[in-house]
């Protein structure tokens, strides 16, 4: 087997790995009972196991699961590093799909075609047309039913609707995740740049200036807030970025980036525009529209990505793969606090960024 073929293999696998609810060393020890063509993908990783894959396998307790258990501990470990290999391209897969633009040939349009009339820029669909049950967890719409994206809190839609009722609001649907039937519901932290805390107030940014801040979480075991958003949640930065443009609009881009894996990270983004003129103040402001969506960001996209910051000015890497979740129209500036609150995963780095552009200490939902 050359390089080639191997990773091949492990792609088919992936593809076909999709569709299983089991872990995937059971999935890859059941494939290899009735594949013998994958002991050839075997040996060749035995071939260039070493240090860095044995101590990646290590890392996860697999002395539970009962996958290849009739192996030696060396070939054992082999095997579980090829399921991990096929876990991290099914999850490139699952972000690629969820990502994927509307095309009127999916499943979501074939079970709905109406929808395909409700389309914003080709990933969003207008609310009005959604019914949102059991607080916002499941959407439903005509002959068909989806969950909320699951990268987004479905108290963000009911809070919007509620408070909001009249604001053009558009949601992201799965275009392949739809049934006919109701689904089941199923660390120290350091800022590198901080806020200027005088803009936000009265909007004080001039034509074609930008302020800028961002925040970032250091591994610590002292605090618990820190321990759980670093290593469970595994959120490591908080970017802000504002910039009043030629037209006198003024932008702001805030992202939040979340290492999912060696191979993917996600970052949270909340993109608003407002006409809201230099000295007005923040509070009598309207949006023109904001944005909550998902970059993702795969292999050497993630080194380039970390180390380019919103908060300096500039572009960053184009992400792998991205898509809006949910967009809302004419509504107040400051709302940009709460859908940041609902939105964004890590309450240490928020803090930061809030006692440090507004002087306030926000409760994480």
């Amino acid at each position: 087997m050359d390089i080639e073929t191997y990773l091949n293999t492990l792609d088919n696998l992936a593809e076909e790995y999709y569709h299983y609810q089991i872990s995937p060393e059971d999935f890859l020890d059941q494939k290899r009972k009735v594949d013998n063509k994958l002991h050839e993908l075997f040996l060749f990783q035995k071939d260039f196991f070493g240090a860095k894959e044995r101590e990646a396998v290590q890392i996860y307790s697999f002395q539970y699961s009962k996958a290849f258990e009739n192996e030696t501990l060396e070939d054992r470990e082999v095997w579980i590093f090829l399921s991990f290999e096929i876990k991290e391209r099914r999850d490139k897969l699952y972000f690629e799909l969820k990502c994927a633009p509307y095309t009127p040939e999916q499943p979501l349009f074939k079970i709905s075609p109406s929808l395909w009339n409700a389309t914003l820029n080709n990933d969003l669909i207008n609310l009005k047309e959604v019914e949102l049950i059991g607080e916002g967890a499941v959407l439903g719409f005509q002959n068909g039913f989806s969950l909320t994206d699951g990268e987004m809190n479905p108290n963000i839609l009911t809070w919007a609707n509620d408070t909001f009722p009249s604001a053009p609001k558009y949601v992201r649907i799965h275009p392949y995740k739809v049934s006919e039937s109701i689904p089941a519901q199923a660390l120290l932290e350091a800022t590198i740049i901080p806020a200027s805390p005088k803009w936000w107030k009265n909007l004080m940014i001039f034509k074609n200036n930008r302020e800028g801040s961002s925040y970032i979480l250091e591994e610590s075991t002292a605090d618990t807030q820190n321990y759980w958003d670093f290593r469970v949640l595994k959120v490591r930065r908080l970017d802000v970025s504002a910039q009043r443009k030629n037209d006198g609009t003024l932008s702001m881009m805030i992202e939040e980036l979340q290492k999912l894996s060696d191979g993917h990270w996600m970052g949270r983004c909340i993109h608003l525009d407002t006409k809201g003129a230099i000295g007005e103040p923040s509070a009598k402001a309207v949006l023109m529209h904001l944005d909550l969506a998902i970059n993702m960001y795969f292999d050497e996209k993630i080194e380039k990505r970390w180390n380019q910051n919103l908060a300096s000015g500039g572009k960053v890497v184009d992400a792998t793969c991205r898509t809006h979740l949910f967009r809302i129209e004419k509504v107040p500036f400051n709302s940009v606090l709460e859908f940041a609150r609902m939105f964004f995963k890590s309450s240490v780095l928020l803090s930061e960024w809030y006692a440090d552009q507004f002087n306030l200490y926000p409760e994480k939902t």
